[in-house]
């Protein structure tokens, strides 16, 4: 596992599930809206005396990054996933959804209260 992924892995492992799949969702529209960053590079060199290092370049470049078609047909591909899960549903399974979802929104109420 490289060092990029290895900070990003200890910054979120903190974070819920929940917070995680937000995450996930919101970096993914990034990537298939497409975005513009800075990039700083700095040069510096050891100074002579050895106390240290002093900066000698910095350059600051935008970059626009151009909306990623993959991202963009996954997006796709989920939101069609989702709107045929309950259309194939039956009435029973609907119900049954239902009943679990109000469960789950119950749960979440009384842990909220606990807070």
């Amino acid at each position: 596992m490289n060092n990029s992924i290895k900070k990003l892995n200890k910054k979120y492992e903190k974070l819920d599930c929940e917070s995680n799949d937000e995450l996930l969702k919101k970096t993914l529209l990034k990537k298939a809206r497409g975005f513009i960053i800075e990039e700083i590079v700095e040069e510096s060199v050891k100074n002579d005396d050895g106390s240290g290092l002093s900066l000698v370049k910095r350059k600051t470049t935008t970059k626009e990054i151009p909306p990623d078609m993959n991202a963009i047909k996954y997006l796709l591909e989920m939101e069609s996933l989702n709107d045929n899960r309950y259309s194939t549903m039956t009435d029973e399974e609907l119900k049954q959804e239902k009943r679990n979802l109000l469960k789950l929104l119950k749960e979440e109420e009384e842990g909220n209260e606990g807070n």
